[in-house]
C-alpha cells in the first residue's frame, strides 16, 4: 500500500456513481459521495497533500449528447461533480472518476 499510496502514476481514488447518485461497487479510495440536483461531493478516504490533483471522469450521456460534466470546488478531502444537461443542472447520468496526486 505504502509503493501504491507513493506512485505518481497510479489512481489515488477512483469510483463510478450510478445514476441515483448511489456509489457502484467496487470503489477506491472513496468513503462516501452525497448529492443534489446536479452535483455530487466526492470524499475520499485519504485526503490528497493539496487540492492541485488531477481529476478525470467520464459520463453517460444521452443520444441528443447535450449533457457535460465539470469538477469544480476542488479541496483535499473532496471534490464537487456537476452534471448539466442543455445548460440546466441534471443528476440523472452515469458518471466515472479517477484521481490522481499526492496524498498524506
Amino acid at each position: 500500500p505504502d509503493l501504491v499510496k507513493n506512485s505518481p502514476g497510479v489512481a489515488k481514488a477512483w469510483c463510478q456513481i450510478a445514476a441515483n447518485g448511489t456509489l457502484t461497487a467496487p470503489d477506491y479510495g472513496v468513503a462516501s459521495v452525497s448529492t443534489s440536483t446536479g452535483s455530487r461531493t466526492i470524499v475520499f478516504t485519504t485526503d490528497f497533500s493539496t487540492a492541485v490533483y488531477s481529476a478525470a471522469g467520464a459520463l453517460m450521456t444521452d443520444s441528443s449528447n447535450t449533457t457535460q460534466m465539470a469538477y469544480s470546488a476542488a479541496a483535499c478531502g473532496q471534490i464537487v461533480c456537476q452534471i448539466y444537461s442543455s445548460g440546466s443542472l441534471s443528476d440523472d447520468r452515469i458518471t466515472g472518476h479517477a484521481f490522481f496526486g499526492d496524498q498524506l
